[in-house]
């Protein structure tokens, strides 16, 4: 192998290496969302705390999120139902 050859080997194998350095660099920068690192919400399917408290991410205790259903809200980072209300008291008596 002469020089010019072993030269542009060594700048193709350079080349290589820098340009797999910034995406080894690029990884996982963050913790990852679990209890310890999102304690007062849930974590949503991409990894991401949310508040919790939404109907579409609902959860608390860095528990994976739910989708609350349809007519459901999202309490404490629970979906419950929505009530229909408390019913009405007895008429007055008679005199």
């Amino acid at each position: 192998m002469n020089t010019s050859s072993r030269l542009w080997l060594l700048a193709a194998v350079s080349a290589g290496v820098l340009s797999i350095i910034p995406l080894a660099s690029c990884g996982q920068s963050k913790d990852r969302c679990s209890a310890t690192t999102c304690p007062s919400g849930c974590c949503d399917a991409s990894g991401v705390c949310r508040a919790g408290n939404e109907p579409t991410a609902c959860g608390t205790s860095g528990i994976l999120c739910n989708v609350c259903v349809t007519g459901q809200f999202c309490q404490l980072g629970i979906c419950i139902t929505a009530g229909t209300g408390g019913g009405g008291g007895a008429g007055g008596g008679s005199g």
